[in-house]
C-alpha cells in the first residue's frame, strides 16, 4: 500500500487527524472501485458505454435501464421485463429483522 500525501505540503497532522484522513481516503478509494464495477455491469447488461459517462441516474431512469436490459438480454417482452424488475426492486427493499451483511 502506498501512503498518500496530503495536497498541502506543509500541512501537519496529529495522529488522530492522520487516521481520520486515512479512513476517508480508504472509503473514497472503495467507492471509486465500486463505481467502476457498476459501470462495467451496466455495460454488460446494456451493451452501451458507461465508464466514460458521468451522469446522475435517478431511480426512474435506472429502472428503465434495467427493464430495457432485461428485455434485450433475456429476450423477454416489455411487460415481463417490467414485472421482473419490479419484483427484484420489491425484494431488495423488503424490511426484514436480519441485519445487513
Amino acid at each position: 500500500m502506498v501512503a498518500a500525501k496530503p495536497p498541502l505540503i506543509d500541512l501537519q497532522f496529529g495522529e488522530k487527524e492522520a487516521l481520520y484522513v486515512a479512513a476517508l481516503e480508504k472509503r473514497l478509494s472503495y467507492m471509486a472501485i465500486q463505481e467502476v464495477k457498476y459501470c462495467a455491469l451496466l455495460e454488460m447488461l446494456t451493451g452501451e458505454q458507461w465508464e466514460t459517462i458521468k451522469t446522475n441516474i435517478d431511480a426512474d431512469n435506472l429502472r428503465k435501464i434495467a427493464v430495457t436490459a432485461g428485455q434485450r438480454v433475456f429476450a423477454r417482452s416489455l411487460k415481463e421485463a417490467e414485472r421482473r424488475v419490479d419484483e427484484n426492486i420489491a425484494k431488495a427493499n423488503e424490511v426484514t429483522d436480519e441485519p445487513n451483511r
